[in-house]
């Protein structure tokens, strides 16, 4: 469990920066209502989440508790590996960069 939780800390950084840099970008004028959405979109997964696995994992222990984070975990990267293409200004090309600088 040690080395999950040091791995969704690895990431956490990125991604809050990545959210926050499409915010300020997709939003323009409207970003602070857009963040607001999107937090509390945030907030009622969380939320969801803790109400599907809190029961399962006093009733079934924490194996299936894991399994359902694991597995909307792979769905969300599943989505956002299929509509990266989506991103404004090429926000969605390939992070590695060909020829010299």
């Amino acid at each position: 469990m040690g080395v999950v939780i040091a791995v969704f800390g690895l990431a956490l950084a990125p991604w809050l920066a990545v959210h926050d840099q499409l915010v300020a970008t997709i939003g323009e004028d409207r970003s602070g209502e857009l963040y607001g959405w999107l937090t509390t979109l945030g907030q009622i997964g969380s939320a969801a989440g803790s109400a599907l696995a809190g029961p399962g994992g006093d009733r079934y222990g924490g194996g299936p508790a894991f399994l359902l984070v694991s597995g909307a975990l792979t769905i969300a990267l599943a989505v956002a590996g299929t509509r990266r293409r989506t991103l404004p200004d090429g926000a969605g090309a390939s992070p590695v960069t060909t020829g010299g600088g």
